[in-house]
């Protein structure tokens, strides 16, 4: 999908994320060594930074990380990949074109009842930093926004590692855990930025490019 594309906007319901979800756990490769993406909230980071990368891919490229098909029936491959994309163009429309009115808002878990509880950080982020991994790609400039996602793929880790010696182990404040969901959602927007930018310039080029072989 070229990243100038956009779909009609017509984000999953309920029901349909966790539709989408079981087939995330279903059909998730076995082969898969790292950490796979099972869960919304792993995808919906991955999803993200292949939006917000430098290079256009083939869905073929980021889709087998995703799914193995081999079994399943070509209705169901066609429903899965129809969700994914419905998925996609959500992310691309709050992060592209309508940030004001839409802004973006990553699909962390939240733990805890109902306004007790907490965003993680970490599942999210683990998917993001799962497809720049695939990618192999860092913008120019990225690195230190790229580590803030790093941090929040760790938080629960990191934070449980500080306080192992409490008799109780708790959540992190709802302070502390909106801080770190505030620093990540802030990286995405500035590797977001870096990476159109980047994409663009290379068009630009490539433009350039072929016009000056067009005139000689």
């Amino acid at each position: 999908m070229n990243k100038t594309e956009i779909m009609q906007i017509n984000p999953l319901s309920e029901k349909e994320f966790s539709e989408l979800e079981k087939y995330l756990e279903k059909y998730a490769p076995v082969n898969e060594e790292d950490f796979p993406i099972r869960s919304m909230s792993a995808l919906d980071g991955y999803l993200t930074a292949l939006i917000s990368s430098p290079v256009h891919y083939s869905m073929d490229f980021w889709l087998k990380p995703l799914f193995n098909f081999e079994k399943a029936k070509m209705k169901t491959v066609e429903k899965v990949i129809n969700l994914l994309l419905r998925h996609y163009n959500s992310i691309v429309h709050s992060l592209n074109v309508d940030p004001e009115n839409s802004p973006f808002e990553p699909l962390f878990d939240y733990f805890g009842e109902d306004d007790e509880g907490i965003f993680i950080t970490d599942f999210w982020c683990m998917g993001y930093l799962k497809f720049v991994e695939l990618s192999d790609i860092l913008v120019e400039g990225g690195e230190i926004y790229l580590n803030e996602i790093a941090k929040g793929a760790t938080f629960m880790f990191s934070y449980h590692q500080e306080n192992e010696n409490n008799d109780k182990l708790e959540l992190p404040s709802a302070s502390v855990a909106e801080k770190m969901a505030d620093e990540v959602i802030e990286a995405v927007y500035q590797l977001h930025y870096l990476g159109r930018t980047a994409y663009l310039q290379a068009q630009e080029e490539d433009l350039k490019i072929e016009d000056n072989v067009t005139h000689h």
